[in-house]
């Protein structure tokens, strides 16, 4: 009977995990200027964006923390929102990827993450 039980229990543990990995795999994914040409019922649901940090829309505040941005692509443009911790290669024109939701003129991201520029890159002319 107990290891029935604790069979069970692994099963629904495991379950659950694997529910979480696709979920998180399933997310959309999009560009800045893809999903600022959705419809707004389209914009609701949990996506990624993928764009540029704005020059000179950057506004951390340390203290809550809460880091302000405008993230690019073209023409289009996304005011995004993001409390937490600003990570420390964060800055203008670089790229950079969020998770979150739209909500109310404004991109909570809940995920941050930037590509660095890589340090191992050719020199120009070589």
């Amino acid at each position: 009977m107990r290891r029935a039980l604790a069979l069970m229990v692994f099963v629904a543990a495991v379950g659950v995990l694997a529910y979480s990995a696709f979920s998180e795999a399933a997310t959309r994914y999009y560009a800045v200027d893809e999903w600022a040409a959705l419809p707004d019922g389209e914009k609701a649901q949990f996506v990624r964006l993928q764009g540029e940090i704005q020059p000179g829309s950057i506004q951390w505040n340390p203290a809550l923390p809460e880091l302000r941005f405008v993230l690019y692509r073209g023409s289009a443009a996304v005011p995004v929102v993001y409390r937490d911790v600003k990570p420390d290669v964060f800055q203008e024109d670089m790229e950079a990827v969020v998770a979150g939701r739209w909500d109310g003129g404004v991109f909570v991201a809940t995920d941050l993450s930037v590509k660095c520029p890589s340090k191992y890159e050719a020199a120009p002319g070589k």
